[in-house]
């Protein structure tokens, strides 16, 4: 089983859990508090938990500073999760995206010639020079979920082209 959380956006691959995924949903928007709860329940030994944080939770980021915290948050939930689940098996780690080409950077009611100027500077100050694509991502979450990382547990891993390093 694999469970994603990202942004509020959850998904779940096939397996076990997929079943019931749509009510799983149902009881983390009525009752989020009790959402590692949920998940306990409806994954089974060997399942995958990945959460995407960002880099924002290690470095500031000025305007995000709700954002951040947030991030933050979840990234401090899968140490104490990773350590609540694991005797039953369930894995839970994160992905700290940086810079990834996606819509969102489109999506910030910016003038197109702004938005394009800010992502120029983002991608100047990155010390690879470009902007991470979303199958580098996906690529960190099949490792966190394939039985290769079953030694992985509660971490974090960065991917961020070298972003969190300045």
């Amino acid at each position: 089983d694999l469970f994603q959380a990202q942004r509020g956006a959850l998904g779940a691959s096939a397996g076990d859990g997929a079943p019931y995924f749509d009510l799983l949903i149902k009881r983390i928007e009525a009752d989020p508090a009790r959402a590692d709860e949920y998940r306990a329940r409806f994954f089974s030994a060997g399942a995958s938990v990945i959460v995407m944080t960002s880099i924002s939770n290690q470095m500031g980021s000025p305007n995000f500073s709700v954002y951040a915290a947030c991030k933050a948050a979840l990234r401090s939930m899968v140490q104490t999760l990773g350590l609540e689940l694991i005797p039953r098996g369930i894995r839970v780690n994160a992905i700290s995206p940086g810079p990834i080409a996606t819509p969102m950077w489109n999506k910030f009611g910016m003038p197109d010639e702004v938005a394009q100027a800010v992502q120029a500077d983002v991608q100047q100050k990155s010390p690879i020079k470009r902007f991470g694509q979303t199958d580098e991502v996906a690529r960190t979450a099949l490792f966190l979920a394939s039985d290769d990382a079953s030694y992985i547990v509660g971490q974090e891993i960065v991917v961020d082209g070298g972003m969190s390093l300045l």
